[in-house]
């Protein structure tokens, strides 16, 4: 199948499905930058997003996104500002308002974990490089038969 024909073919699950995908059939970038959105939905809930609503058939879910002035609701009360943010514009109704994928690289609540996760990889890498200098010392005294009273 071609990137073109691809894209005005709807396949999906609808839980996760964009307005613009049901109504018109087709998909793109920012289709897929929603998806992002149910998926932090679902992550933090660990439910598929719209399940407040309690619609058990794909066909009434997908008639209800359809006519749907706001996106799935946004579990406020167990995230961080930053990721009510990130959410909420990967939910945007507006496919156009929604960030690119290289646009949400940038956002704060990526940029913040991701620079923690390099202050714990530096950390880690300054204990190793400890450990090994501590093994390096253990083996020169051994290898010097140096004896160190500790009191």
């Amino acid at each position: 199948m071609s990137n073109v024909s691809a894209s005005y073919t709807a396949r999906g699950t609808p839980s996760w499905m964009a307005q613009e995908i049901i109504c018109s059939g087709r998909y793109s970038f920012a289709s897929d930058i929603w998806a992002v959105g149910c998926v932090i939905i679902e992550m933090v809930t660990g439910k598929v997003p719209w399940e407040e609503l309690g619609l058990r058939e794909p066909m009434a879910l997908m008639m209800n996104i359809a006519t749907a002035v706001q996106g799935p609701k946004i579990p406020i009360e167990c995230m961080s500002d930053d990721l009510i943010d990130l959410t909420s514009k990967c939910l945007s109704m507006k496919p156009e308002d929604r960030p690119s994928a290289s646009k949400l690289l940038k956002h704060p609540f990526l940029t913040k974990n991701l620079e923690s996760k390099q202050k714990q990889n530096n950390v880690t890498e300054t204990l190793q490089e400890f450990s090994d200098y501590e093994h390096t010392l253990t083996a020169e005294v051994v290898q010097h038969n140096i004896h160190i009273n500790v009191q």
